[in-house]
């Protein structure tokens, strides 16, 4: 297998780091997949239910014009390899007396 392109953020992708994504869900049902970076597959399923997924975004184009995903493809684009921690807010302590 060869590097290819995620279907969703178009990164030439090594196979190590590829997944098969069912458009709709298997627990739905689901048969069709695309080829995306496990990071997109992490993505759409942190964004998503699986009923989402089945009645909402079940194309790549609904997926794609979705403002979430808009924004993690235009941030994950200029990351560099495939391990990266996400970074998530910590909400912040207020301090008293000072």
């Amino acid at each position: 297998m060869s590097p290819q392109p995620c279907t969703l953020c178009g990164r030439l992708t090594p196979p190590e780091h590829q997944e098969e994504h069912h458009l709709v869900p298997r627990a739905k049902g689901g048969t069709e997949t695309i080829t995306v970076c496990r990071n997109c597959g992490d993505q759409v399923h942190r964004l998503f239910s699986l009923e989402e997924l089945a009645r909402e975004y079940h194309t790549v184009e609904r997926l794609r014009t979705h403002p979430d995903m808009q924004r993690w493809i235009l941030w994950v684009r200029r990351q560099r390899g495939f391990e990266f921690a996400m970074k998530t807010k910590k909400k912040r302590r207020r301090q008293s007396g000072r």
